[in-house]
This record gives structure tokens, sequence and C-alpha cells, in this order.
């Protein structure tokens, strides 16, 4: 029996938050240096050349999701993120963390964009109007990825305990969950707004094109950019919880506790999305995702305590509200036949600027204490913070 578009809205919701609830990841760099005895220096190699491979491989990707199908590409991208997890679950060489870690790039590659423009016009195909799809959209794509936050802080709880059996059970879970989404991503239809004269358009001619729009300047780069500075100054600061932790001696068996905290505050803000945007103005929405990224990360770096833990808080209330806030502001300037596409070039430059900053970032840390880097950190996020909200006024209260 031939299924309708419409379940695509229940399937999605399950494969979000299947592929959004992870095990290990308090453990994953313990896991390759202690375990597969990887150093700390060819783990940033490491993911620095994943990144690299993300960053060559998004935008082709969303022009294949565009042109091919979104289903085709999401699936495929999922059955390799379950063959990354297997093979990291084998592994004891350092071969084998390279092999499983560019697996991931390579399925997340083709998973980022093209599983959110899929659901995005499986909604518009059965909704018409256009503050109830946004609205719509925004409150599943928050509660799937709150659904998966909470898993994964459930997890973490638990998984310090786990782990004191044997490090690779969080993977054997995660691998299972990685086959629960292979299984939903096989149940997605192809939405009928998808059609083949996509094909027809040159492969390379379409990515420059779709570059040319979206570097033009105007709201979707703004979009852009906001995400990339909240995301990418939030994955160095998340670099530095483990190694803050110890600074400050935090005893490791509460170390779960602590990422559990974080994953049920991201789940909340996630969950909430929706009605959050219905009471905060756009243009206060970020000034206040601006503040809660950057005052913390400076407290932090200046009261150097255990007190001072608590800021990262903060930061995962952000986590949770960011993804379906951004997504459904590009959602709304992108025509349906390039939207995997823009999903993937909004993918390529947060990676691009994700290498670039963590190579300054390390070079920093190099040079000063934990606690200085933090504060710059802070203080340079403010100061794109307050050139962005600039521009925020001048591009969107024409």
């Amino acid at each position: 029996m031939k299924r309708d578009v419409s379940s695509n809205t229940l399937t999605y919701f399950i494969y979000r938050a299947l592929l959004g609830s992870s095990m290990r990841g308090p453990l994953l760099v313990l896991f390759m240096t202690q375990y597969c005895k990887m150093p700390l220096s060819e783990v940033y190699l490491c993911e620095a050349c994943c990144v690299v491979v993300l960053v060559i491989l998004q935008i082709p990707m969303g022009i294949l999701a565009d042109r091919w199908g979104r289903a085709r590409v999401v699936r495929i991208g999922s059955v390799i993120m379950f063959a990354e997890l297997v093979v990291f679950t084998c592994s004891k060489e350092h071969i084998m963390l390279w092999i499983g870690n560019m697996l991931w790039a390579i399925g997340t590659s083709m998973i980022s964009g093209a599983d959110n423009a899929l659901f995005y016009d499986s909604l518009k195909q059965n909704i018409k109007n256009e503050v109830e799809l946004e609205s719509t959209s925004r409150i599943i794509e928050g509660r799937s990825r709150s659904v998966g936050m909470v898993a994964s802080a459930i997890m973490c709880l638990s998984s310090g305990f786990v782990a004191g059996v044997d490090i690779r059970i969080p993977f054997v879970i995660d691998s299972i969950l990685a086959l629960g989404a292979v299984t939903a991503s096989l149940r997605f239809v192809e939405p009928e707004i998808h059609t083949e004269k996509e094909s027809k358009i040159e492969f390379w001619s379409q990515i420059t094109d779709i570059i040319k729009q979206v570097m033009s300047g105007g709201q979707i780069l703004w979009v852009i950019m906001f995400a990339t500075l909240i995301g990418v100054s939030s994955k160095l600061w998340f670099f530095t919880y483990n190694p803050y932790f110890d600074m400050v001696g935090v005893d490791i068996k509460y170390v779960g506790v602590i990422f559990f905290t974080l994953n049920m505050i991201a789940a909340i803000s996630s969950h909430y999305a929706n009605t959050i945007a219905k009471y905060i103005d756009n243009e206060y929405g970020i000034i206040i995702s601006i503040s809660l990224l950057t005052v913390p990360m400076i407290a932090m770096g200046l009261l150097v305590s255990k007190w001072a833990v608590i800021m990262v808080l903060f930061q995962n209330f952000i986590r949770g509200y960011l993804e379906p806030f951004t997504t459904n502001m590009i959602n709304k300037r992108v025509e349906y036949s390039n939207r995997a596409t823009v999903m993937s070039v909004k993918g390529a430059i947060y990676q691009a600027m994700e290498v670039v900053c963590m190579a300054l970032f390390s070079g920093l840390i190099h040079y000063a204490t934990l606690g200085h880097a933090l504060v710059w950190l802070g203080v340079v996020a403010s100061a794109f913070g307050l050139v962005l909200t600039y521009y925020y006024v001048k591009l969107f209260r024409k």
C-alpha cells in the first residue's frame, strides 16, 4: 500500500529523535585517547580533516538531494552513519578511528539539509497557510530534537557506569539507535513537490548560482552567519569543557551528571522553541542568544572555579533553541527546488569557519591560559554579535 506524504511528519519526528540520541558523547575523546591510544593532537587533526571533508562534500550532496531526491540521499547517508558506529565499536587501531570519522563526515554531509528539506516540503504540500506552516515546522523540528536530547541526557547519566563495564557498550547502543534511524528513513515518501526538472540543470552551474545567491549579502546570508557565529563559538567552548572540569577539580563521576543536565536544558529550550518565538521578537531573541552565549563564557574565564561550571547551562539553552529558529528563517526564504542545497551551503560555511576558528583557538590556548582563552573567545564573539545585530536591523527592517 502506497504511503501518503503526510506520514513523513511522524517518520521525521522518529528519525530525528533516533539520530539525535547518543550515549557516546561524554566518552568519545576518552575512548579515542585512552582506549585506542590516539594522542590528543591526532584527535584534533582527525577532527580538522573531517571538517574539511564536510566542507568539500556538503554543497554537492545538497545539489544531489535536490536533483535525485531527498529521501534517497537521506537513506544512503543514514546507512553510512550506521556503518561509522559499527567501525567505532570495533576500533582498536588509529586507522579504524580515521575510517570511522571519515564515514561520519560523508554520512553527515548527505543527511545535513536533505532531511529538513524533505520534512519542510512534505508539510508545505499539505499546509497552505504560511503562518500555520511556520509554526508547525518549528514545533515538530524543536520537539523531535528535544526527544533526542532527553534520551541523550538519560544515557549520559549512565554512560560513566556503563563504560566502567566496557567502554564500547555506549557505541553498541548508539549503533542500535542508528539502525533504528535507517529503518525509519526507509519509510520516507518523496513529496510530489520534488520533480525531475532540476536534473536538467548543469550540476556545477547550479552550485555556482546558489552560492552567488547566498553570498549576495541578503537575509539568507545573515541567518547563515548568525547560526555560524553561535554554533562555532559554542563548539569551541564545548571542547574546553573537559579540560576546564579537570582544571577546577570536578570528579569524573559527576561528568555524566553535568552532561545529563546540559542535555535536559537544551531539550527544554528545543521543545518550547515555537512558544519562545511567539513571545520574543526576533531582534530581542538574537540579542538574548548572543548575551547568553558570550557573558557566561567571559565569566567562566574570569572566575575559574567549580562554581563557574554552572555557566555552561546558558550555552546549552541556546543550543536547543538555535536550530529550529535558524532553520525556519531559511526555509521561509528559499524556494523548494534549492532548499537542500542552501541548507548544505549553510553547513559548508559553518564547517569552513570551524576549521579556521579551531586552528586560531588552539593557537591561543597554546600561548594563554584556558581562562584567558575563554575571555578572549567571549569578547570576540560579542564583537561579531554586535555587528550582526546591526546588520539584522539594516536587512530585516526595510
